[in-house]
Parts: structure tokens; sequence; C-alpha cells
């Protein structure tokens, strides 16, 4: 093409950062000639901090380093990026252009695996050549060309990863993410196709300034009253925010509150212990506020009206919460509706044979293995334990032990979308047997290294089988429960078995690629697997069905309650911490099965042929319930927003987030929403743009709402990257920027008062 145009970075110069490469996250510096992300002091540089831990979110964000280039603002066809690439700790570290990318991470053995960062999804492809050595000793060639049906991806010459895009968009940006130091180097980017910029209909020296406040990281620092409440939302007015959105969900049954409180519930209140793993007397600070000043919402609108500011309600509609109930019954409402109604959250489709296994039926006397290919592994006879327990507190190692035994076989294995079988291939196995398993809970541990070598998709990897040979069903664990550290799990500490699931990411944000298509390692990050028998119906962290009457009574409920607070707004935001990544296989509980046959006219089973339909008609009827709160909201003379995030972008063909399709177009075109919040890790233009176009061309109001925590938390080069967002906001002609969360730069002190934690943000605020 005649418009190619060749980046070169070889050396870095100290001019290059902050004009063509932006800092996301972290602190970043050129040393000669390259591109280096400061990691602070400690931890231990030999040890794994994603998998040791650290001591809390600051921590961990203090390690993150982010930094990005942007191609010109209409983007471009093609792309061919070359680096040189060293790492200082064996911690998680990608390279990416737009959708796709290349991560190594301690929980792979440092072997790389496909990224689709647009979704946090990672493992559904590997290579098995890993890092190397550390150090500025040990540096990789990464080679990544992108056109407009394809990126591949190289590393020293030779190709890793080739996947097809979904949809060819122009190219956006290149990435960096890590926590692992990254030193980069001999930069090349060669680009063509550049294509025309969007542009803004209006645009303003200065946005409209908001704030999110997550109520619930505010307390962590000190038990709240209602004049501390006041407090917060006059030190977010002094730096010159005038809407504050305030989060919703942390909300009381009112019986468990006021003198005459009901004994058990207030009892139960103080299971609470949301801030437990951060401070020593963490579970005191949210019994203590709710006791002191619950409902928090009418005194933070009281505080912002008396101040001239507005407050809007923000409410997580399809976030059933991750975190066990506290108590039953419970003093939280969302756990009281959970409890109350498990039949609203999206139920798994299993065959009931497989849902009431009988715990105490057919012993378990097999458990075979079965790898992805018969490539050596790492793991050998005298490295596996298998444990039995009858609580899933304590396990204990079966006597005798089984006999277990290495080999080979030709398998075929199950397509769970496509249906059929794959073609014969050979395969690596072990089986383990002369069991004779009556507990409801058992694992399998090995205990060599985490080499991730004994690998295959999450539903092909193993089998429980009984005497005669038949399937036993069973629930695998939620990886990384209980956390462990470094250190092998040794029998003590519960497993979670409620759907396959991660805590490293938002999963309910994920589209398109489900767990079947995800590896899981034996030798792997948790060096085994935990089994439950029988399979669960329902998931307790799932999304609510929008097709259960008491979904919508619940969701409505919460429209009174901030209509009664006075709110002058409610944004509805679809990204959650459900953390489910088999949303595939959840929605089809009787309410969805019943409405499927009727509007279709045949059954919904969870095959490609009904996906279109199904997802669709979740979406129809969440759409429905829109359209009620829109009129509630309106009558009462407030606005109406709803989040637009980047993962409601799925392809055509491609699973949505939460398997509902997201129609914002129609919330748009029919004027559902007076605004939308455009919700994504960073305030990277590729996707929110089309969303930013259709609302201009609608007379709505856009509001960005990027991920500003770790910018805030952990970064000596903030108040450059806070002003480097202000403009991006005001070029692109958004209305206004939300900063999220207020938690990152106002903290009570612990002695009655609140203070910015940012020197001189009210200046970068105002553009002074």
């Amino acid at each position: 093409m005649t418009d190619s145009k060749t980046h070169s970075f070889a050396p870095f110069t100290p001019e290059n950062l902050g004009r063509e490469w932006k800092i996301t996250f972290g602190n970043w510096a050129v040393e000669d000639g390259r591109l280096k992300h400061v990691l602070p002091p400690g931890p231990d540089p030999t040890a794994s901090m994603m998998i040791s831990g650290t001591q809390g979110e600051t921590d961990v964000l203090s390690h993150l380093g982010g930094i990005v280039f942007s191609f010109p603002d209409g983007g471009v066809e093609t792309v061919e990026l070359q680096l040189d690439m060293s790492l200082q700790r064996a911690e998680p570290a990608s390279i990416s252009l737009d959708d796709w990318g290349i991560e190594w991470g301690p929980y792979y053995a440092m072997k790389p695996v496909l990224l689709d960062t647009l979704n946090a999804v990672k493992a559904h492809e590997y290579d098995d050549e890993p890092w190397g050595e550390l150090g500025p000793d040990t540096t990789h060639r990464i080679n990544i060309n992108g056109n407009a049906n394809a990126i591949v991806i190289s590393v020293d010459g030779r190709e890793r990863f080739r996947v097809r895009r979904s949809v060819p968009r122009p190219y956006r940006k290149i990435a960096v993410d890590t926590f692992a130091g990254v030193v980069i180097s001999n930069v090349s980017i060669e680009t063509s196709g550049a294509q025309p910029a969007r542009v803004p209909k209006k645009t303003s020296p200065q946005p409209l300034l908001a704030a999110v406040v997550d109520f619930v990281d505010d307390m962590i620092y000190q038990p709240f009253t209602a004049e501390l409440i006041d407090l917060l939302i006059g030190r977010l007015g002094e730096l010159g925010i005038s809407r504050v959105y305030w989060f919703n969900n942390r909300r009381i049954r009112m019986e468990a509150v006021g003198p005459n409180a009901d004994p058990e519930l207030d009892r139960n209140l103080d299971l609470c212990d949301f801030a437990a793993h951060i401070r020593p007397d963490g579970m005191r600070v949210v019994p203590a506020t709710v006791r002191n000043c619950y409902p928090f919402l009418p005194k933070a609108v009281e505080a912002g009206h008396r101040r001239g500011m507005e407050v809007y309600a923000v409410h997580k509609s399809v976030d059933l919460g991750w975190d066990p109930p506290h108590g039953d019954p419970s003093a939280y409402i969302l756990d009281h509706f959970r409890q109350t109604n498990r039949d609203t959250a999206l139920t798994h489709w299993h065959p009931d044979a497989e849902v009431n296994e009988d715990p105490g039926g057919r012993p378990v006397t097999s458990i075979s293995f079965f790898k992805d290919n018969d490539a050596d592994h790492g793991i050998r006879p005298e490295d596996i334990t298998v444990w039995v327990s009858d609580d899933n507190e304590s396990y204990r190692p079966v006597t005798p032990p089984p006999q277990i035994a290495l080999g080979t076989e030709s398998r075929q294995f199950s397509r769970h979308w496509e249906g059929g079988q794959t073609e014969p291939r050979s395969v690596s196995t072990i089986t383990i047997d002369g069991l004779d398993i009556r507990t409801r809970y058992f694992a399998v541990t090995v205990s060599c290294k985490r080499e991730c070598t004994f690998r295959n998709l999450m539903h092909r990897l193993c089998e429980a089988r009984d005497a005669d040979g038949r399937a036993i069903y069973t629930s695998r664990n939620m990886p990384e429960l209980p956390m462990v550290g470094a250190e092998p799990w040794q029998g003590q500490g519960s497993f979670t078995f409620n759907g396959h699931t991660t805590i490293r990411q938002p999963s309910g944000s994920t589209n398109d690629r489900d767990w079947i298509d995800t590896y899981q390692a034996l030798d792997g990050l948790d060096l085994g697997l935990a089994f439950m028998r029988g399979r669960p119906e329902y998931i307790s962290s799932g999304a609510p069905s929008p097709a259960h009457p008491a979904t919508i009574q619940f969701w409505d409920d919460w429209i009174t309650e901030a209509l009664d607070a006075g709110v002058d707004g409610i944004d509805l935001r679809i990204i959650n911490h459900g953390r489910i990544l088999d949303w595939a296989n959840y929605g089809f509980g009787p309410h969805e099965r019943r409405e499927f046959e009727t509007r279709f006219g045949h059954p919904l089973r969870p095959d490609a042929a009904c996906r279109e339909q199904h997802t669709g008609m979740l979406g129809d009827m969440y759409t429905d319930f829109l359209r009620h709160a829109a009129g509630r909201v309106h009558a009462a003379g407030g606005k109406f927003q709803h989040h637009v995030s980047v993962p409601m972008f799925a392809a055509p063909g491609c699973r949505p987030m939460l398997n509902i399709k997201w129609d914002w177009h129609r919330w748009i075109d029919e004027g559902i929403v007076d605004a939308i919040t455009l919700k994504n890790m960073d305030q990277s233009p590729g996707y929110l743009d089309e969303a930013i176009a259709h609302a201009d061309a609608c007379g709505v109001e856009t509001m960005l709402c990027p991920y500003l925590n770790c910018v805030f938390s952990a970064s000596d080069s903030w108040a450059d990257q806070l002003r480097e967002v202000i403009r991006g906001v005001t070029a692109r002609g958004i209305h206004g920027l939300i900063l999220y969360e207020s938690a990152s730069f106002v903290q009570a002190d612990g002695q009655g008062d609140i203070k910015c934690m940012l020197p001189g943000m009210k200046n970068v605020l105002s553009g002074a």
C-alpha cells in the first residue's frame, strides 16, 4: 500500500516516553536506549507474586505496568511489530495487538499462551517452550503481524499462534502489560492502510467530572458515620467533581438494623468479613458502619444536593456476588435473595442423573487422566497422591495406596458444541486403579514442579468410573482455591465446586470462547484437581435470569429504593465479579425453557443451533425490563443510564457475555437510555468509538469510566497519566469522565477526617 509507515525505536529516547508510548499503569523509564518497567522493591525476585500472594490489592497494583503505542485515531489495516524483550521476574507479562496477544506467566510455568486481551481469557492455546532464564541475558525476538483476517505471533523466528479475527476492525494499539519488569528494545512498527478518524459531534475544553463511590471500599479504612459520608461527598466536590455515582449493592434488610432489629439477623450481620484480609479489624468495619448510618444512599444524596452536586445510584444488575452468603438467614438483601430464590440463577444444563449423583452411591474405583497428545510429561507415579474427605474441610490420603500406571492409547475426544468426536490420536494417560472412594469429595495431587505438561481441555482431562466402568458424574474445583501460595496443598482447606471459575479475572465480562475450550493441567497452578460427586444445578454466584419473575421484582425493588432516596439518575452495570467461566451452559431453567418453546416451537438445548435464539430471547427480556425501569426513572424526573462495555461487542456466532445479547444499539435508538457509561479497563478508543458515534447521532450523553485504580494507587506519574486521559476525553467528544474509584484518591484517615491522597489532584482535574 502507498500509505505505509515505519516507526523505529532503536534506541528509545526519553522523548518517546509520554509522546509515542503512553503509560497506562505503573512506572516506566528509558535506560541505555531501552524501555523499562520499573518495579518497586520486593517481593523476593525468586518468588512468584501472583502465586505466593501479596499484602493486599495496593501491593499487587504497585507491581503492575502497562504501556500503549496508539495508531492514528481511525486505526490502520495492517501492522508488523518486531521487538526484543527480557524479563526481570517470573511474573505475568504480555504483548498484544488489539484483540490478541501472547503472555508468559507462572500459571503456565512461564510457557507462552494465547491471550484474548479484550475478554481477559487465556490458555486456549499453549506453546511448550518456556521463557528460560530471567534477566537481561535472556532476550527473545517477538513478531506480531496483523491484517484484516488474522493475527500471527512468532517468537525467535518460529510461529507460535495464529488466530482468525472475528471482526475485521482497524487496528488501534499495541499494548504491553506486565508484573514482570519487562525491558523492551529494538522496536520496529510498520503499518499501512490508515483509516479516517471519527469526527466528534462536539468537543469542550473540560469534561463533566464524576466519581464512583464503591462504598464498601471506602469503609475499609474505618467505620463510617453519617457525618463521614457527608464529608466524603464534600471532599469530592472540593476536587471539582459535580456528579457522584454511588454503588448501591451492599443493601441491608431493614429488619436487621435499628433498636428493634431481629436478633438473629443482627448476629448474622457480624459475619461480613469483607475487609478481614486487608486489616486485622476488617470484620468490624462493615457491620459497624451499617449500625451507624444505614441506609447510606439517602445520606449521600442529601450531602450532594446540599452542595449542588448530582448523585446517581449504580447497580450491578446481573451480579449475585462471588462470596458465600453471610449467615442463614442473611441480613444482606442480595444474600437473602439468593437463599430464597435459588432458581433465579441461570440454571445449568445437566441431565437429572448428573445433578442427582448419589453421594453415597457407587464407589469410585478408577480415575483416569488424558493428555492432549503423547509427548512426554513431568509426572511420575511416585508424585501422585489421592485424597478423600467427608466434609470438604479436611482431606486424608486413601488407604491402601492405589495402583498407578502411565501409558499411551489411541483416543477420540468429544466436541462439546459441534457434536461428534475428534479423529483418533495417540495420547498419554495416567490411570489410578484399586480405589474404593465412597466419600462425596476427593482429590488428586502431584508433588512435581508446576510444568503444565500434562494438560488437556478441561472437559477432556479426566474421568472417574465405578467398578462396572460407568462414568461417575463429578464437579471439579474452582482453580486457585484454597489459596495455598507457593507451597503445595497438604489436605487442609476446602475447595469451591460452583462451576468452572477462576478468581484471577472478572470473567462475567468475557465472551467468545468458553471454559470448554480452556486448557487445564494436572501439574498446573494447583498441582492437582479436586472432585465433588454430582453437578450443581445452580451456581450461587451466577447471573440472575431475566426470564424469572422474581429477578424482575428484585431489580424493580432496587429501582424503588434508589428513587425513594431522591437520586438524580440510575446507572446499570453488567461487568461483575461473578467469575464464572461456564456461562455457555447456563440459562436453561424452567422459565427459559418454557419461553423458548413458546417462541420457537422446539426444545432448548446447549448447542450451536439454539445459541442465537437463546441469547436473543434473554436479551429481549432484559431490554423489556430496561424499558420498564427507564419509564419509572423518567416519570420521577431522573436520568436513566446504562454501561456499554467492550465484551458487549460479541461477533456474530459468538456467545455474548453471560449468554445474553446486550442490545445496546436498541437502547439508544429507542430512547431508553439518556446516557451510556463506556466501561473498560483502559481508555482505548477502538471499540468504544462505535458506541460514541451511535450515541452522538441520537443525542445520548457519553461518560468514560476507565479503570484508574492502578493509576491512582501505584504510579509516580499519576498526574501525567490522568491529564492524558482527560485530553482523550475532550478530543473524542465524550461528555464526561468518571473517576473509578473514590477510595483510590480520597480516604478516611481513621481520625474522623477524609483526605485526598494525591497532592495537586484538584489542579490536574481543572486543567491548571
